[in-house]
């Protein structure tokens, strides 16, 4: 693990396998090693350490909900689906799972199906954070924009600071043409988080729209002006 945490993960992935030799069914290494594999991009390799961890721990869900999530990272939707259902079904009230199985849904463009297993998350662990965050966006998607912000405030409220959640209130906020709060909350995203591109990016499409073309790039100028920036940022501002 302090491998891990150093950034050393073909060292890591090396002594984890050594360990393997001397104690193959030691679940907890078994997990550690499936989520090293995922971590470097193997996803087969994820795949297969996790399902024999889950035939060491059968009756665990963790092992099949990482399973779910390793595959969802590498866009194998079915075998992601297969797996979070069946850590469903071992612990109902697991909300990483349900949440999980939620993003499969929104992969799939299924916003319906999205919201419903996002509102189950919540069911389970009604503040959790990403679950609300995830909602609002299913929501959204099924023009329900009021029922939206309403998630997007409780994430906020909950504690989440993430610069996704704050511009989805902005978003909702301009398409319920609360547009002067809109503004206020795409700048309050880009004086916490300057670089954050997609603020930026819909503050600058929506300014024009309400006649405000002059002031359009200021908050890219501002960026600019006081500190280096990445080449992405400077791509966005010139595009």
């Amino acid at each position: 693990k302090i491998l891990i945490s150093r950034g050393s993960l073909q060292e890591a992935k090396g002594l984890l396998e050594q360990a393997l030799k001397y104690v193959p069914s030691y679940v907890g290494i078994w997990y550690t090693y499936a989520n090293l594999l995922g971590d470097i991009g193997d996803f087969d390799e994820a795949n297969k350490a996790f399902e024999y961890a889950g035939s060491l721990d059968p009756h665990s869900a963790i092992p099949w909900l990482n399973l779910g999530i390793t595959a969802l990272d590498s866009n194998r939707l079915e075998d992601a689906a297969n797996a979070l259902d069946r850590a469903i079904s071992l612990e109902p009230q697991l909300a990483a799972a349900w949440n999980a199985r939620g993003m499969v849904e929104q992969c799939r463009a299924n916003p319906d199906e999205a919201a419903h297993f996002f509102q189950n998350a919540l069911s389970a662990e009604p503040h959790d954070l990403s679950s609300l965050h995830n909602l609002g966006i299913a929501l959204r998607s099924i023009d329900r924009p009021q029922a939206a912000i309403e998630q997007i405030e409780s994430a906020i409220a909950s504690g989440s600071n993430a610069p996704e959640t704050h511009t989805t209130r902005a978003h909702l906020l301009a398409d319920i043409e609360r547009f002067d709060e809109a503004i206020t909350q795409y700048r309050e995203v880009i004086n916490a988080n300057p670089e954050y591109l997609d603020a930026h990016e819909t503050l600058a499409r929506l300014l024009p729209q309400l006649g405000q073309s002059q002031t359009a790039l200021d908050s890219y100028r501002l960026v600019i002006a006081r500190a280096p920036v990445s080449f992405r940022f400077w791509c966005s501002a010139l595009a």
